[in-house]
């Protein structure tokens, strides 16, 4: 079974969260949607384990956000992802069976997105195995007050792929096998 939706990704997640018995495992990089945490403390109190990771930033964690405290009171296993980098899954897997995944982050932004679900118990395995992999880049949530959030700047998630002739030859050197064979490119960082 395969269900996708490209509109109202956050009731398809709530829907996702509500029909779970036993575990939800969650990996998701910013969680600021009031339903969908809701949800997840519907399930809480049904008696549903969760595992919850999301990136430890100012955008999830600050005075004004959502209460992770009280998910964790209610039994949940919250983490903080460090880095490097972003923890940039989208993803929660129920009962060790069901996958929801896409590009919808757990927010109230308004974008073009899309979430599916999909029953396939090989992939929810390797989408947890993944998660708990990263526990070791992460802080538990008893650990949130030691360490300040991180300070996330959209610009340096940025990275332009080329920026000139110098980085183009930088990159050669260095291995990293860059190829230019469009007519399109021909010649422009020859200079």
């Amino acid at each position: 079974m395969v269900k996708s939706s490209f509109r109202h990704c956050a009731a398809t997640v709530t829907e996702f969260i509500g029909s779970s018995h036993h575990t939800l495992d969650i990996g998701v990089c910013w969680l600021t949607h009031r339903d969908i945490f809701e949800a997840l403390q519907q399930a809480l109190a049904r008696g549903v384990k969760v595992y919850l990771m999301i990136n430890y930033d100012q955008i999830n964690i600050h005075p004004q956000g959502l209460p992770f405290g009280s998910l964790y009171a209610a039994g949940a296993r919250v983490w903080g992802y460090c880095g490097p980098g972003l923890l940039h899954y989208k993803f929660a897997v129920a009962d060790g069976e069901r996958v929801l995944s896409g590009s919808f982050n757990w927010t109230r932004s308004d974008h073009a997105d899309f979430v599916m679900v999909t029953t396939d118990r090989d992939l929810a395995r390797q989408c947890t195995e993944a998660l708990y992999a990263q526990e070791t880049a992460a802080v538990s949530y008893e650990q949130f007050h030691l360490i300040p959030p991180r300070k996330i700047d959209f610009r340096q998630l940025y990275t332009p792929a080329l920026t000139g002739s110098h980085d183009l030859r930088r990159r050669i050197v260095g291995g990293a096998g860059a190829w230019i064979s469009s007519t399109e490119y021909q010649g422009q960082y020859d200079r």
